[in-house]
Parts: structure tokens; sequence; C-alpha cells
């Protein structure tokens, strides 16, 4: 690994300052792909431990997907509005507060 990064840094600037900076993209790509991959694999194990729960509670299986899909759809309601919120600010009547 040092050699490496000894070879880069030998090279002209421009080319080397190149290189670096696809190399930085590339692994802040990478890293943001594992972390949204993690968070998928947490939501979905937190929507079938949650399902489990109210099948235990003693919810019928029609019942739980009937609730799931509701929040879903309020989840998927919320998001849509927040898209035309301003940008960092949340609107509380006619007063936008950030």
């Amino acid at each position: 690994m040092s050699e490496f990064v000894e070879s880069l840094n030998s090279m002209p600037m421009p080319f080397s300052f190149v290189i670096w900076l696809v190399l930085i993209i590339l692994g802040g790509g990478a890293f943001s792909t594992v972390c949204k991959e993690v968070r998928r694999v947490v939501c979905r194990r937190f929507d079938v431990n949650l399902k489990r729960d109210l099948i235990d509670r003693g919810l019928e299986p029609e019942e739980v997907e009937r609730l799931v899909a509701a929040a879903a759809a309020d989840v998927r309601e919320a998001q849509s509005d927040s898209k035309d919120l301003p940008a960092g600010g949340v609107v509380f009547g006619n007063v936008i507060k950030s």
C-alpha cells in the first residue's frame, strides 16, 4: 500500500492530483453504497420485527399487512410533502422555521 502511495506521489503534479481526486470520488461512492445497503438491511430487519411483534400480540396477518401498508403510504406522503419545503426549513402554518 505504501509503495502505491509513493508511486502516486512521485508522478508529476497534475497527474497525481487527478488520480487522487478520482480515488477519493470512487472511495466516497463505495462508502455511500455500503451505507445505503446497511440502512436497507436495518430497515428491513425493523419491518420484520414489527410484523412479528404485531402477530405475537394477536393480530391477524391481513390486519398486519393493512397496517404496514397504511404506514408506508403515510411515509410516502410525508416524503413527497417534504420536497415542497424550503431548503433546511420546516413550514409551520405560514411561518418558516429553520
